[in-house]
């Protein structure tokens, strides 16, 4: 590879060397990767000032990259490079730019809220399936919950770029839900809102752990998502697919999907029988089960061995707080659930799903490294949505009894609960 401006020799060596360009991007992800960077000021200036060792370094070979070269690009504005609060907050693209060239040698990706939002990753995930209320009767609050909407606010909180595809009721619920997607920064490109109420799963807690004990459904989960040319074509744009088996996709557009060589993630969860494995894992490259009841590793092993034979690169099986199970078709990785302070397990699979596909996706690694890397965040991820409340937060009080409320819009009080990740990872 040669530096794009080739009539400088300097640059063009430097370049062929690996110093900067491909091989300079990946030695400075590879550093804010592996330092907990950009969490307080005194980490970014560490960050930045590591940045100016590097390219000194290479300042013998190509004076150009020692000059001050550097900005930060933010919402596609250009600014001079510095470490104010403000940028701080928001985050950005760190660029190397070479004065001398006048070229952009190597982009870095940093986010500042790092325990928000766990990693730094150039791939765009969209989420495909329903949407739901969750809701804590005992609080009166009902959380934006359905696992596409949680796999799209995950994959934006791990760093991703995301967008979610599937459908809104046009009442305050839904009109909520859609609110907290666009908050989080979710693309809602190809979604449509349908006339009808919402569904909504009854929930209550037992030692921070979620059950479920009675669903209504609305017009949102009870449509099937059927997927034209032009969704297609915007889904083609994206690096990884995620959607599970209550999405409303039904095999037909699964394979729609599987047709566009996108990798792609489904989580079956308990849903699964031998045919259903059969007909679905053929079109599909990250299998994930939920295994709590399919006996002990001897059996869970037997089992995604055979889901593999399926089709699928990969097959997962989680374990709850036992953690989880991978094979690749070479050798299985046993991984354990991170220490958590419990607060509620809402969402603790979609969490490990998105963060572990998200990670596998991106990275550059091969073989074990990139199993084991994957499993990692994925568990680190998981156990910081453990601590709070529902899914995302950002739950919708109400007052009187649920089911007379339902048919009474003015019932509703349309105030988001304040309590969300940000506001955990701040304390």
């Amino acid at each position: 590879m040669s530096c794009p401006d080739s009539s400088n020799s300097k640059c063009t060596s430097l370049y062929t060397q690996g110093m900067y360009g491909a091989g300079c991007a990946e030695r400075l992800i590879s550093f804010f990767r592996t330092t907990a960077i950009f969490q307080t000021k005194q980490a970014f200036r560490s960050g930045r000032n590591a940045c100016f060792s590097f390219c000194r370094r290479a300042d013998s070979s190509c004076p150009g990259l020692a000059t001050p070269g550097f900005a930060i690009l933010h919402k596609d504005l250009l600014v001079p490079f510095d470490i104010s609060p403000k940028l701080v907050q928001k985050g950005g693209f760190l660029l190397i730019f070479d004065c001398l060239c006048r070229r952009i040698h190597a982009m870095i990706i940093w986010k500042s809220k790092i325990g928000k939002k766990g990693g730094f990753f150039m791939i765009r995930s969209i989420s495909i399936g329903f949407n739901t209320m969750d809701v804590y009767d005992f609080v009166k609050t009902m959380y934006p919950g359905g696992n596409q909407l949680n796999t799209a606010i995950y994959a934006k909180w791990a760093g991703a770029d995301s967008a979610y595809l599937g459908y809104f009721s046009d009442d305050v619920r839904g009109k909520h839900l859609k609110w907290v997607l666009e908050k989080n920064g979710v693309d809602l490109a190809r979604c449509k809102v349908l006339h009808g109420q919402c569904s909504y799963a009854m929930t209550t807690l037992v030692d921070g752990n979620r059950t479920f004990h009675g669903t209504r459904k609305g017009v949102n989960a009870m449509t099937p998502i059927v997927l034209d040319q032009e969704d297609l074509a915007y889904i083609k744009g994206f690096d990884l697919v995620i959607s599970d088996c209550y999405s409303n996709l039904d095999v037909t557009e699964i394979q729609k999907i599987n047709d566009l060589g996108i990798p792609f993630a489904y989580d079956f969860s308990e849903e699964f029988t031998e045919d259903i494995l059969k007909e679905y894992c053929p079109h599909v490259d990250y299998c994930f089960l939920s295994c709590n009841q399919q006996g002990g590793e001897e059996q869970i092993h037997a089992l995604l061995r055979r889901v593999h034979s399926y089709g699928p690169k990969i097959v997962v099986g989680t374990r709850g707080a036992e953690g989880q199970i991978v094979f690749d078709g070479e050798q299985f990785y046993v991984g354990k659930a991170a220490p958590a302070t419990v607060v509620d397990t809402m969402g603790a699979g979609d969490s490990f799903t998105c963060s572990f596909s998200v990670a596998y996706t991106d990275s550059k690694k091969t073989g074990s490294e990139r199993v084991r890397e994957a499993m990692d965040f994925g568990a680190k991820f998981a156990a910081k949505i453990c601590g709070i409340n529902g899914s995302v937060g950002d739950g919708l009080t109400y007052e009187g009894n649920l089911e007379d409320l339902y048919s009474d819009e003015d019932g509703y009080v349309y105030k988001p609960y304040k309590k969300s990740l940000g506001d955990v990872q701040a304390k």
